[in-house]
């Protein structure tokens, strides 16, 4: 098995852009543990968090096309291997050792392409719920030490989907309260 994947080109694009996307994975992952991005945040925390926030969605799509290229490349060896085992077939007959080396190389690319993709996905998965997690409470924090934070950054930052924060609604009922007792 281990000489199959040495003399194939495609196994070989497999490894290496899988090597390359568990590095970029891994460099997310310290991202997150750095805590370089809750320095950047509390010290100006209307710019650089959007602008980490930016970075680190770049980072997760970068690292998603790579991750779906993974089984993608098994295939392009699957149809490699089926062609190649045809040809063989075409040239020499139907020989069953020549069509079980020509289907063994076509299995094996789509099995390395999987293998390389699932962990990285999951792994994918959990980074971006780190990141996600870690940026939440950074905006929490920073919000409640009544910091100046524009709501539209808190929001963003949250995740919170809604115009309206906490503090917008408190003020919108009090001033519902004021015009109530004023109008009585």
């Amino acid at each position: 098995m281990i000489e199959q994947i040495a003399n194939s080109t495609i196994c070989w694009v497999i490894l290496l852009l899988a090597l390359f996307t568990y590095q970029q994975l891994f460099l997310q992952y310290l991202t997150i543990a750095s805590s370089t991005v809750c320095n950047k945040m509390s010290t100006n925390a209307n710019n650089s968090a959007i602008q980490h926030n930016c970075y680190s969605q770049y980072q997760h799509e970068f690292t998603s096309i790579l991750i779906g290229a993974l089984p993608l490349l098994g295939l392009l060896g699957t149809i490699v291997g089926l062609l190649q085992c045809f040809a063989g077939i075409a040239s020499q007959g139907a020989n069953s050792q020549v069509m079980s080396a020509g289907i063994s190389d076509a299995l094996l690319t789509t099995q390395l392409g999987l293998v390389c993709a699932v962990p990285a996905w999951l792994l994918q998965a959990w980074v971006r719920t780190q990141i996600q997690n870690k940026l939440r409470l950074t905006a929490e924090n920073t919000l409640t030490n009544n910091q100046p934070v524009n709501h539209q950054t808190a929001n963003h930052l949250t995740g919170n989907k809604e115009n309206v924060t906490r503090d917008e609604t408190a003020d919108k009922k009090s001033a519902y309260a004021t015009t109530t007792v004023e109008a009585a």
